[in-house]
């Protein structure tokens, strides 16, 4: 289907079958439902460039938030956390990957997503992963540690089977159903850490699981936001701690129990967050998917003598795209960051996976939370898409050092 532009999957559709879009080669833009679970390979090859959105994540290529390659200059620290899911078979035979963190909407690790991944040497699978396919990690010959996290119920047949040097295993949670020859071959002395509180972990007489030595623990206090219940910590089972505030805090403050290295802690927190105290952690700051801390001026994260970093008032120092909007029931947003809007001498940008009949513009601000103030945020004429291309033009530039820029679409002109 050389003509085919776009495709919009309806809600339901769970698998995108082998091959399914072979050779569409004029194909610009795809939406994939929430309801698929399972890409299998090949789905994409020969279609047009224009489709994959390699900006997200450096070295990966992604169709709609699916990961469905990699190129040569993908990061040997791969960390997953910000993509939907992963193609069958995405990474097999990728020599360039060294550790991987796995999490956020990422549901399953399919079948042979990272097989034979020789220069692999650890894995987080991080909450909200629910289970790891048959040989997803088979013949990875360097791999030593895996970290598994309580949401896994599934490891399939030979998913770490031949990983030769494997001599760590942690899970944090109880035992899951694990397939034939799952830890088969692994390295003589290979030690199972369990929590002491799992179930289900049987052991034989000599008190090995799986033919693997065993070892129990306890894990330490972790750290949280001060009266924040609803925030989350992911554990990168090294020791780190990553926290995140429910959206409704402007105001936080990481409290840090004893035995915890604050240095080893990150919070993570939206731009619209006016003030953080860190306590030694690392700060963070992030709008949608992206980390925007390194735009924002080193001296706006140092805290004053309060220990307290004010946001709102923070300045920028860098010049970026760095965020999308979606105003509307039902409106798309920008598939690709547009990297024209970089361009200092551009008065206007294209903007790439456009959906038609939807209307596309850009904002500026000189603050990083886009604050509804007509003298720090100016917004461009909106234009209508009538292809998967539009070009829209560039607003005033605010008053500032540096400035933000992003996309903002809606299903109507206002």
């Amino acid at each position: 289907c050389t003509g085919l532009t776009h495709v919009t999957m309806p809600n339901g559709v769970t698998t995108i079958g082998y091959n399914a879009f072979y050779g569409c080669s004029s194909l610009a833009s795809v939406t994939i439902p929430d309801s698929v679970t399972r890409i299998e390979s090949g789905v994409f090859n020969g279609c047009s460039e224009s489709l994959y959105d390699t900006t997200t994540i450096d070295g990966l290529i992604l169709v709609d938030g699916w990961v469905v390659g990699y190129t040569d200059s993908i990061s040997p620290a791969l960390d997953l956390s910000g993509v939907r899911g992963i193609c069958l078979d995405g990474f097999a035979g990728c020599d360039a990957i060294t550790s991987i963190t796995i999490a956020g909407r990422i549901k399953s690790v399919d079948n042979e997503a990272f097989y034979c991944c020789e220069s692999l040497e650890s894995v987080v699978i991080g909450d909200g992963v629910t289970s790891i396919g048959d040989w997803a990690f088979g013949e990875c010959y360097s791999l030593s540690s895996i970290t598994i996290s309580a949401t896994v119920s599934e490891i399939g047949e030979g998913a770490f089977a031949y990983c030769e040097s494997l001599e760590r295993i942690e899970f944090r949670g109880n035992e899951p159903n694990v397939g034939d020859e799952a830890f088969e071959e692994v390295a003589d002395g290979c030690v199972v850490r369990i929590l002491c509180t799992a179930t289900g972990f049987e052991t034989d007489e000599d008190g090995n699981w799986q033919g693997m030595m065993v070892e129990y623990y306890d894990l330490p206090n972790a750290p949280s936001i001060e009266g924040d219940e609803g925030a989350t910590v992911d554990d990168d089972g090294d020791g780190g701690y990553t926290i995140k505030p429910s959206d409704e805090n402007k105001a936080v403050v990481v409290t840090i129990p004893d035995g915890v290295e604050p240095e080893k802690v990150t919070i993570e927190v939206k731009a619209d967050v006016e003030t953080v105290k860190p306590n030694g952690a690392a700060i963070k700051v992030v709008n949608g998917s992206h980390d925007i801390t390194s735009y924002i001026a080193e001296s706006s994260l140092v805290p004053d003598s309060n220990g307290i970093v004010n946001l709102a008032t923070a300045t920028l120092d860098k010049e970026a795209v760095f965020a999308e909007t979606t105003e509307g029931d039902n409106a798309e947003s920008v598939a690709n960051v547009i990297e024209a809007a970089l361009d200092n001498d551009a008065t206007e940008s294209t903007v790439k996976s456009a959906k038609p009949g939807l209307f596309y513009s850009m904002e500026a601000s000189n603050e990083i939370g886009f604050p509804d103030d007509a003298a720090k945020t100016k917004s461009g004429e909106a234009t209508m898409a009538t292809s998967a291309t539009v070009t829209i033009a560039k607003p005033e530039k605010p008053v500032g050092n540096a400035v933000f820029y992003r996309i903002k679409v809606s299903k109507t002109n206002e």
